[in-house]
């Protein structure tokens, strides 16, 4: 599997993780935002593109903050 992900700073995962919500907590160092599922599919030709492509764009991104008025978990 593919996937594109933003990874969770460890402090921001640590405050998460004291948040209560029912379920299965993840560990702190796995936590991270999934942008885009790419499949089970994709060649690695293909693969190597999109992690040329994603480097150039989130190289040039300064850290930025997100808000959240819900958290809710699934499995």
């Amino acid at each position: 599997m593919s996937i594109l992900v933003l990874r969770v700073p460890h402090e921001t995962g640590r405050l998460l993780s004291s948040i209560g919500v029912p379920g299965d907590k993840e560990s702190v160092d796995t936590l991270h935002i999934t942008l885009l599922d790419l499949g089970d599919t994709l060649p690695i030709e293909q693969l190597a593109k999109v992690m040329v492509a994603t480097y150039e764009v989130t190289s040039q991104w300064k850290p930025f903050l997100v808000g959240a008025s819900k958290v809710s978990t699934f499995n």
